[in-house]
Parts: structure tokens; C-alpha cells; sequence
């Protein structure tokens, strides 16, 4: 197990959010206050799945936060100094025209799973792999999934999320 050390840095887009409440768990009540969508760290199922797959730079995208204010933020609540300025991705506001409801064939609500401890990684990735090119996997989750987007961008799918409502965002992943 990671725990900080005296390394100034420690502190970058790419540490996981559980190492950081590991290192720090007196900071998690000022991220949800600075953050109201990291209120879902409260739920003991998604911090002990979720938590250990989600990176910093993964967590401002879910928390619709700059990359630059949520390191900064945690690095002056934590006593590091401000050293570095992250690129910043931005998503796209617009629907893409590959994303045609017809093309949808495999939908899958992971809400229930991730309220029971079941990452849906597994589920995604095969469900996705069954898909013929073209084809058009829609997965609905509470917040953003920043790690499962990472995973198909990285593999070469397209990607289109949308927030529905604070409960639900619809992820287009296209084969």
C-alpha cells in the first residue's frame, strides 16, 4: 500500500482517489464541500470499487471541475505548493453525428450494480466486445465514468457522455 512520503509532489492528476484518502482522510469532507458530486465517496460500496480505479485527473471530470483547481485545491488543503499546470481536456458539447438511436443495440444500467459493490468493467467490456463494428453500447451511471471512458477512448471507440440528471449520465460508446 502507497502511502505519502516526503516527495512534494505527491499530489497529481494521475494518484487515485483512494491513495489520496489513504494519505489524507481528513481532506475527503472539504473535497465534497468544494465538490458536491464527491458526496458518492460517502457510500462505502463506491468508495471501495470506484475510489481505487479513479484517478484525480479522472475525478475533476466527474466532478465537472478544472483539472488545475481540484490539484491546486488539494494541494494547498494538503501543504503542497502549486508547481505544475495540467492540461486540460475538454468534452464535447455537442452530440456526434455517429450517435443515431438505431445503432444502439446493447443498453445497460449500472446504478443498481454500483449500489451493490459490482464495478461494471467486466460487464462493459464484454458487452461492448460483442457489439459488431458500427454498433452502439449506451451504459447509465450516476456520475461520469471517467475510467471506463479512459479504457474505450484507449481502445479505439468513440465516446459521447451525457448528463441526464444528478442521477444519471447516459455514456455512448461506439465500436
Amino acid at each position: 500500500m502507497e502511502i505519502m512520503t516526503e516527495n512534494k509532489n505527491y499530489i497529481t492528476p494521475d494518484l487515485t482517489v483512494h491513495k489520496l484518502l489513504l494519505s489524507f482522510p481528513e481532506i475527503e469532507d472539504k473535497m465534497i464541500e468544494k465538490v458536491p458530486a464527491f458526496s458518492k465517496l460517502r457510500n462505502p460500496v463506491l468508495r471501495a470499487t470506484i475510489a481505487k480505479v479513479t484517478t484525480l485527473r479522472q475525478a475533476a471530470k466527474i466532478g465537472n471541475i478544472s483539472l488545475n483547481e481540484l490539484i491546486n485545491f488539494l494541494r494547498a488543503e494538503t501543504g503542497e505548493e502549486e508547481t505544475e499546470m495540467y492540461e486540460e481536456v475538454t468534452a464535447k458539447a455537442q452530440r456526434p453525428d455517429w450517435l443515431i438511436q438505431e445503432k444502439i443495440k446493447i443498453e445497460y444500467d449500472a446504478r443498481i450494480d454500483l449500489e451493490n459493490g459490482i464495478h461494471p468493467v467486466a460487464v462493459v467490456t464484454k458487452q461492448v466486445e460483442s457489439l459488431s463494428s458500427g454498433d452502439i453500447f449506451l451504459l447509465i451511471t450516476p456520475f461520469y465514468p471517467a475510467p471506463l471512458v479512459d479504457i474505450f477512448v484507449k481502445k479505439g471507440c468513440e465516446v459521447w457522455s451525457e448528463k441526464i440528471s444528478e442521477a444519471e449520465v447516459n455514456t455512448f460508446i461506439k465500436k
